[in-house]
């Protein structure tokens, strides 16, 4: 882990910066600059805990990292992937002011760690701001209460066809930033076994529905993986 200097100017000029950004006044671009650090992750690193004291919101500049649940067991459920330039606030932050999520680096990553007291003025006194960003959390929210539904309702083919179409619509599409994921990874945020991930896989790529090589995902017929993914 790598920590470097945050300068006021790199909020106004950053390359990597949300759409939310658009919302901010220039003296709360400043605000936010001076009250962040930029931290590098190198792939495997943990950036946050279950459990630890939240007092930070995370902005991803670059890269990819993974929201999971954790259990006694090491059965991990990864609920969200975050993506380059998006934001994540815990639940815990504005409450108990602790993280019920961990965080990992998939692959290196950057990422600001932005005071909560500095984005609790800001959505004390930017109408605009605040709308737009409880619209990211009510999406976020929505997400996991689909995954909680076909967690419950589908069985393990239609969990992982619908798993990859979500992967190759809302994550792949990121730039020329590029996603790899292992076995582990697809069944983590499938919600079923390895061994169950590798099966499906394969069959998928007998029936030539997707090619995975070396980590990387490429689906070669979204609309059947989309009629799996219904019939669950």
């Amino acid at each position: 882990m790598e920590i470097k200097e945050a300068h006021y100017i790199e909020c106004q000029h950053c390359n990597n910066s949300s759409y939310l950004v658009q919302y901010l006044s220039e003296s709360e671009k400043t605000m936010m600059s001076c009250n962040k650090n930029i931290v590098h992750f190198f792939d495997g690193e943990l950036i946050q805990k279950t459990g630890t004291v939240s007092s930070h919101v995370v902005y991803l500049k670059s890269g990819f990292a993974k929201l999971y649940l954790e259990d006694s067991k090491h059965n991990d459920l990864t609920v969200k992937i975050i993506r380059p330039c998006e934001f994540f606030i815990s639940p815990g932050i504005f409450t108990d002011h602790k993280y019920h999520f961990s965080l990992k680096a998939m692959g290196d990553c950057q990422l600001c760690f932005i005071e909560e007291k500095t984005i609790r003025e800001i959505l004390e006194t930017n109408a605009k701001f605040s709308f737009e960003y409880f619209k990211n959390i009510n999406s976020f929210l929505l997400s996991i209460v689909q995954k909680l539904h076909s967690m419950a309702t589908k069985q393990n083919t239609g969990k992982l066809a619908e798993t990859i179409n979500s992967i190759n619509s809302d994550i792949f599409c990121v730039g020329s930033q590029k996603l790899k994921l292992s076995i582990s990874d697809i069944a983590e945020l499938t919600g079923i076994s390895r061994d169950s991930t590798k099966k499906i896989l394969k069959s998928f790529q007998e029936e030539g529905l997707l090619e995975y090589d070396n980590g990387y995902l490429k689906v070669l017929d979204k609309q059947k993986l989309i009629q799996i993914s219904n019939k669950g």
